[in-house]
């Protein structure tokens, strides 16, 4: 699946927009990134359910050695927003990631998508 990638002006920052599901499994995502970058910025937006402003959202990593990471992320325009951190993306090969709502005590948890 193909990924929308955009240069935020002024920002010097490369945005990437992926789409996620929460309700049904689908082709999953693949985000191409270079190890070790520190000026990505992950845009994913919801494509089957609508976030609201009593949610909060992480991004779950598990990186290829097994070991995973986490990361806060922002919600906006129903989408969830993170930074990527150099943990995210400190491994060589394939990383498989979640994005994980919650709501209270809800958690939520969206299909895979690939780093």
């Amino acid at each position: 699946m193909d990924t929308g990638d955009t240069l935020k002006e002024g920002e010097g920052m490369i945005q990437h927009i992926i789409p996620v599901y929460f309700l049904r499994d689908g082709i999953q995502a693949r985000i191409e990134t270079v190890q070790g970058d520190s000026g990505r910025e992950f845009v994913f937006n919801a494509e089957d359910i609508t976030l609201t402003n009593d949610m909060s959202a992480k991004v779950y990593i598990k990186k290829p050695s097994g070991f995973s990471c986490y990361s806060n992320a922002a919600i906006q325009d129903n989408a969830v927003t993170v930074k990527a951190t150099t943990q995210m993306i400190a491994e060589t090969g394939v990383s498989l990631g979640q994005i994980q709502l919650y709501r209270g005590n809800e958690k939520v948890t969206s299909f895979l998508f690939r780093l």
